[in-house]
């Protein structure tokens, strides 16, 4: 499996095998995921199996896609689809490229949309039924546990009382329900993993990756970034950089993003592939703008519990994913079940409009299919794989590796290699001159095993200005050492020398 579009993928894959430290199994961005994974990966071993954590990982997202399917149906039917209109919401949920592509890979983005599901379900029971407490209990537990797996998703606790109403007791219990248990599990963890004493500290902590803000700066340019993330979690469209004119004008688009990854896999298709994959994506665009444009707002009094949460849902996301990181079509998955189940919502059931949407979940499935799907099932397409293949098939447990192939690459070395491990880019903070002459020292006498240094070290990706601050004194530290470096591999991607 090309582990390409995931980019993290990989780097669970590797905390849940190799765990390198107990912290390592509760990022505070998916706290209960990687635990979550461990647990499942530790029964896959007591019942014999041999591999690393990749296939367990995969298997749990797929159990979990099937689950958010099966509530798609099952508020489609609760909505009063047609069983038809309902199977098609299930289809163009499946077919969708994001949510294809993540339930079947090591990812934290599948296993919350079912208890983002349920909850839709439950709020829809709650709005036609009397009050009972045990709804608001159920509510607050499927909220915790979608936040617990991916902490986006805390954001769903404060679009919930839009539905819930100015039920005063309902609110309390739910936000005590939901609260509860969340720090439940963040505060164990950050007093006595993360060894945080004070509520700031834990605070500051549990906050990961927001903890300096925005992920990527403000630009005005971030709504129109939005609109090619969303399209792009619909339709995968990586066979259009086989195109030219394509791979140019997102080269000139977006300069400073890195397109090895998609090149290899276009490059991997045929001409007729290639123009397959674009009729199909220009067929199911027509049918989802004739759809948008057939849709029409005639409320049933069952839609009015999902619309409360579902439209709030909707907008409060896409503000959120335009702000974090507009492009990443990650952020947008959570977003397809609801997006289909509004837009079905509103069509009427009529021949035109039935074989439109069965059109559309065809062309859909022929499209990313061909174009993105099956590709990424060939090794030969996996850009960090193939680029690092000579450490992954020769580094030894006692040698050394500097590379400066960043931050994903070289979570394929952790994973594939049992050697020791420096990254140029991921290096930050060096203030002292004794630091670098100590890793210089300890580098020059490295034993038994080698030192391999690669060329990428030299010319590496992006990275943050802190970070490239410390390369900068590290690679002026290294570049005496290049006159007793001999060359043992060379290849299109890179040169590899050993010290």
């Amino acid at each position: 499996m090309n582990h390409s579009e995931a980019e993290d993928s990989v780097r669970y894959i590797y905390e849940v095998t190799k765990v390198p430290s107990t912290l390592s199994l509760y990022d505070p961005n998916h706290i209960l995921f990687n635990s979550f994974n461990r647990v499942v990966y530790d029964l896959w071993l007591f019942l014999g199996y041999q591999g690393n954590a990749s296939l367990p990982m995969q298997i749990n997202n797929v159990i979990a896609g099937i689950m958010t399917l099966f509530l798609v149906y099952l508020i489609a039917r609760r909505l009063e689809m047609s069983v038809y209109f309902s199977l098609l919401c299930m289809g163009m949920v499946s077919m969708s490229y994001g949510f294809w592509r993540y339930s079947v890979e090591a990812e934290t983005y599948i296993l919350p949309l079912p208890f983002i599901l349920l909850s839709a379900h439950r709020l829809m029971i709650i709005a036609e039924s009397r009050f009972e407490y045990r709804h608001f209990f159920l509510l607050g537990l499927f909220m915790a546990m979608a936040t617990l797996f991916h902490q986006q998703h805390v954001l769903l606790i404060f679009i919930a009382p839009f539905a819930i109403g100015r039920r005063l007791n309902s609110l309390i219990l739910f936000f005590f329900v939901s609260g509860a248990i969340i720090a439940a599990v963040y505060f164990p963890v950050g007093i006595f993993l993360a060894e945080q004493s004070e509520l700031g500290e834990i605070i500051k902590w549990s906050q990961g990756k927001a903890v300096d803000g925005l992920w990527t700066p403000w630009a005005w340019t971030n709504p129109l970034k939005s609109i090619f993330g969303l399209l792009r979690s619909i339709w995968g469209t990586l066979f259009l950089f086989g195109f030219p004119w394509f791979d140019v004008l997102m080269a000139k688009l977006f300069p400073l993003k890195p397109l090895m990854e998609e090149r290899l896999v276009a490059q991997s298709l045929s001409t007729w592939q290639l123009w397959l994959s674009l009729i199909m994506v220009a067929i199911s665009s027509l049918c989802a703008v004739i759809l948008t444009v057939l849709a029409r707002i005639e409320l049933n009094p069952r839609a009015t519990g999902f619309l409360s949460f579902a439209v709030p849902m909707l907008c409060v996301y896409a503000i959120f994913n335009t702000l974090w990181e507009p492009l990443n079509i990650e952020f947008w998955i959570a977003l397809l079940p609801f997006i289909y189940l509004v837009l079905m919502l509103f069509i009427r059931v009529t021949p035109f409009s039935t074989i439109l949407g069965s059109t559309f979940v065809v062309a859909l499935f022929i499209g990313n299919l061909l174009g993105s799907i099956l590709p990424q099932t060939d090794r030969n397409t996996d850009y960090c794989y193939i680029s690092n293949e000579y450490f992954i098939r020769h580094a030894q447990a006692n040698d050394y590796i500097i590379t400066g192939s960043g931050y994903m690459c070289s979570n394929y070395l952790y994973l594939y290699t049992d050697a020791t491990l420096f990254d140029v880019t991921q290096i930050e903070g060096i203030k002292h001159e004794s630091s670098i002459r100590k890793w210089i020292n300890r580098i020059l006498n490295h034993q038994p095993g080698r030192v391999l240094i690669s060329s990428t070290v030299f010319d590496p990706p992006n990275m943050r200005e802190i970070n490239r601050r410390s390369y900068e004194k590290v690679i002026e530290a290294l570049k005496p050492l290049r006159k007793s470096m001999k060359k043992v591999y060379a290849d299109d991607f890179q040169i590899v020398w050993e010290l």
